[in-house]
């Protein structure tokens, strides 16, 4: 759909009623820019996306004075506009600090598959039947201080410290915990992506068995 500009929508918009679970707080970047979920928008439409197959929404707004009332799939949400400013893409969300110096932690060396989520590390249950349909798959450490996570057909190279891993898309820095449950071994790393980013939410834990562990991935060769 071609863009037309809409001057009264671009800013920022914090959510003062809620229909359904729309977003605390968002924002109308110039040009119709698109971010997070949001595909974009056009005057009188926002494009909203939750990802994978699902399609793209056309989300009607309409303003009047200093609110916006949008029509999402689950309900009509009421938003107050906080700032009228053209915001660059680089200029929101949170980020996290991810200039910490390399520290080697050869106890998470190796290569680590998925095999659940929680929102916190206390709630895992190790005998609890697991979905298998996470978006995310692994993990590997290699002993130059890089990381890659893998997707379902896609890679991020990413780094870490001890303690750590690097996300240098998002710029975060999520935190890992090894913890032995009987005589397996799972590592709990922060889920730290969009929804913390731009939604404001607490992180929660993707949760691995170590897959394989050898010298290897020491020289990421």
């Amino acid at each position: 759909m071609e863009f037309v500009n809409d001057p009264d929508a671009i800013g920022r918009w914090a959510r003062k009623s809620r229909g359904g679970n729309s977003p605390k707080e968002i924002y109308f970047l110039p040009g119709g820019q698109k971010y997070w979920i949001f595909e974009g928008w056009t005057k009188g439409l926002l494009f909203t996306h939750e990802g994978g197959d699902l399609p793209v929404l056309s989300n009607a707004y309409s303003i009047e004075k200093s609110h916006m009332q949008i029509a999402f799939a689950d309900g009509v949400s009421v938003y107050k506009k906080t700032s009228g400013r053209e915001f660059a893409l680089n200029e929101i969300g949170r980020h996290d600090d991810i200039g910490l110096p390399f520290v080697m932690d050869a106890s998470v060396l190796g290569l680590w598959n998925v095999v659940d989520y929680v929102q916190s590390i206390r709630k895992f249950k190790a005998d609890k039947p697991k979905s298998v349909n996470w978006p995310l798959k692994s993990i590997c450490f290699y002993g130059d201080g890089t990381a890659v996570r893998a997707y379902d057909g896609e890679e991020w190279h990413e780094a870490w410290a001890k303690g750590f891993h690097l996300n240098l898309k998002n710029k975060t820095v999520s935190r890992y915990q090894r913890k032995t449950i009987g005589d397996t071994e799972y590592l709990f790393v922060e889920w730290k992506m969009g929804n913390y980013v731009y939604g404001g939410a607490k992180p929660g834990w993707y949760v691995f068995e170590r897959l394989q562990y050898c010298q290897i991935f020491e020289d990421n060769g």
